[in-house]
């Protein structure tokens, strides 16, 4: 019964900055595995998109003249890599805009994480190619203080005011939707949408309430 597929093409197991090889029997691009999927059934297929440029990307042109591909290939709506500045989202959006106009009419959801720790977002910011802006590391740093153990429970009320901030930015700018990457903190995330005047009371528990 699933009709809504993800295409993603994926890191290299181990170490997501290593090389990446194509399986004997795979493919090489997402644009292939879109097509694949669109062949094998009614799928509707959505694609990642990066604000920053994918990393393994030469530069920002050829990042969106593959994100075009993977949208001319039959994917209907991008979902971008975690950022945190929404100028970067924008940036995507004009390049694309300017690159395929047509394409540029599908949906460009852009995806927000609630930072509940530092030394965790850290991490997933060196494994990814992204950038924490400096005023925001500033604004984390802060709280998380000087000592060995970062303040996580300061460091999270900075992350939700952030992500706040962030998400009412998208929404004026005209953003389609948002996507939350809760990474199992979907109580961070909820916090978010109540601040942002979304009746979450009636919504399923998907995930540990961290």
């Amino acid at each position: 019964g699933i009709t809504n597929i993800l295409a993603l093409r994926g890191d290299p197991p181990g170490d997501p900055l290593g090389e990446w090889l194509k399986h004997p029997r795979g493919v090489t691009y997402a644009e292939e595995l879109v097509r694949l999927i669109r062949d094998l059934g009614d799928f509707h297929v959505g694609v990642a998109s990066f604000p920053e440029g994918h990393h393994r990307a030469p530069d920002l042109e050829q990042d969106t003249r593959a994100l075009v591909d993977k949208l001319r290939a039959g994917a209907e709506y991008s979902i971008t890599q975690v950022f945190f500045d929404v100028e970067h989202y924008l940036r995507l959006r004009d390049r694309l805009a300017k690159a395929d106009p047509e394409q540029a009419g599908k949906p460009l959801i852009p995806g927000i994480m609630p930072i509940t720790s530092l030394a965790s977002v850290r991490k997933m910011v060196s494994l990814s190619g992204s950038v924490i802006p400096v005023d925001v590391e500033a604004r984390l740093a802060a709280a998380a203080g000087s000592g060995d153990q970062e303040d996580r429970a300061a460091v999270r009320a900075v992350g939700i005011d952030l992500a706040t901030e962030w998400a009412q930015r998208l929404v004026a700018e005209g953003a389609p939707c948002l996507h939350f990457c809760s990474l199992n903190f979907a109580k961070a995330s909820t916090e978010v949408l109540g601040r942002l005047g979304v009746d979450v009371s009636s919504a399923v528990p998907v995930a540990a309430p961290q």
